[in-house]
């Protein structure tokens, strides 16, 4: 399992079944929700300090791309389509043109 901790802007990875922790993903500052893709198998979270999607490999629990969210102030949601688009969105506020 894998939970945001927007104030230390990582993600902490944690044993279901025991209820352990694991370890930690560095993710970057001002970190949101994360969300797992079945269709990719990748764990996608929104980074709102540099406005990025973050995509993170569960079986070797690191950070595999950083993916740009150009004209987005704050990214912090995350939002998996179903498993044949293979897509995620990340909603946040605009930057006013």
């Amino acid at each position: 399992m894998y939970v945001s901790n927007e104030h230390d802007s990582v993600d902490t990875v944690i044993d279901a079944r025991s209820a352990r922790r694991l370890g930690s993903i560095p993710i970057g500052g001002d970190i949101g929700n994360g969300q797992y893709g079945a269709g990719t198998g990748l764990v996608y979270v929104a980074s709102g300090g540099d406005n990025h999607l973050v995509v993170v490999d569960p079986g070797r629990d690191v950070v595999v791309e950083r993916v740009p969210l150009p004209g987005c102030d704050g990214a912090h949601g995350v939002q998996v389509d179903v498993p044949e688009r293979r897509r995620s969105l990340s909603p946040a506020r605009a930057t006013p043109s």
